[in-house]
């Protein structure tokens, strides 16, 4: 593989989906920025001077507060913090999920429909080069592009913390830094993002393929399963794809929030990464499976995208 070309590709990519690959993750980190900042400043200035705060009728005073808060043991001070982390991150897997799809439903089409394709097709660059690029660029780069600006809001909400935990007059480190193992905690998360890419890669080439292939890749995305499972029950009376699909969006969920159900259970935090059939990442033959289709769905659109270059 040439790199410098591989590299161009991935600029190339960057330089036409910028604004969702860059900016809608730094646009949602400064949106929640701001409204943890406006939640902060209006709970201070409707707690002024005082130095208790009722909570349904309950009168709870911060030194006290802090003192439970410091004496909990630190298997509980995990939960919190790391519920807290979750919920930060929650709105970015949402993010993720949702321009990823799309990205991966328009890269292909966008230079077929605006003739673009003719001028990098006249780079030295081949078309598995491009197409490569493109599945790198949303399956590995944009989920830490979208976890770093998750990160950015964390260190902000854990110095808004650390600021809170010395008026309560207790450890910032003990409470929060050491609890939240921050550096941890975005490593697994960044491993999850990538997991989860891998499980959806079947849907995320079968959406590049429709944009390399298709005039109307979002019609044909959305009307094109339910066809197909429809077709199976007429001839087959059978709901195998229906049954495949549906485990490929609930393995979806399983790994991007399968903790967060762990913690409602109390189960210990970040367990293996799991599925609804039970198994570990590696050892599930699903997994594999998706990964052998999404490599043939993967050529196909490089094929398509020799042959099929205009809408």
């Amino acid at each position: 593989m040439n790199i410098n070309a591989f590299k161009t590709s991935i600029r190339k990519e960057f330089w036409e989906h910028k604004g969702s690959l860059v900016w809608v993750p730094a646009g949602l980190a400064v949106l929640l920025t701001v409204l943890v900042l406006w939640v902060v400043i209006a709970a201070s200035l409707k707690i002024g001077d005082r130095e208790y705060v009722t909570i349904e009728s309950e009168r709870i005073e911060f030194a006290e507060a802090g003192k439970r808060l410091a004496e909990m043991p630190m298997e509980m001070r995990e939960k919190v913090t790391v519920g807290m982390l979750n919920g930060v991150r929650s709105p970015f897997d949402g993010l993720l999920l949702l321009v990823t799809f799309f990205y991966f439903l328009a890269c292909m089409y966008e230079e077929r429909k605006d003739r673009s394709i003719y001028f990098w097709r006249s780079m030295p660059i081949s078309d598995w080069h491009s197409t490569f690029s493109k599945v790198v660029t949303g399956v590995v780069i944009y989920p830490a592009i979208v976890l770093a600006a998750a990160a950015v809001v964390h260190l902000i909400v854990m110095i808004i913390g650390t600021i809170a935990a010395w008026n309560f007059g207790v450890s910032a480190w003990d409470t929060l830094w050491a609890p939240s193992a921050l550096p941890v905690f975005w490593f697994k998360s960044l491993i999850g993002y990538w997991a989860m890419m891998l499980w959806a890669a079947p849907i995320l080439m079968y959406f590049l393929l429709l944009g390399a292939a298709t005039k109307r890749p979002l019609l044909f995305a959305v009307l094109t399963p339910p066809a197909v499972m429809l077709v199976e029950k007429l001839l087959f009376d059978t709901h195998v794809f229906g049954t495949w699909l549906g485990e490929r969006f609930r393995g979806i969920a399983a790994i991007l929030w399968q903790d967060m159900q762990a913690m409602a259970d109390g189960e210990p935090v970040f367990p293996n990464v799991g599925y609804s059939q039970g198994a570990e990442l590696l050892g599930n033959g699903q997994f594999w499976l998706g990964l052998v289709i999404a490599g043939l769905l993967m050529f196909g659109s490089v094929y398509a995208r020799k042959r099929l270059q205009e809408v």
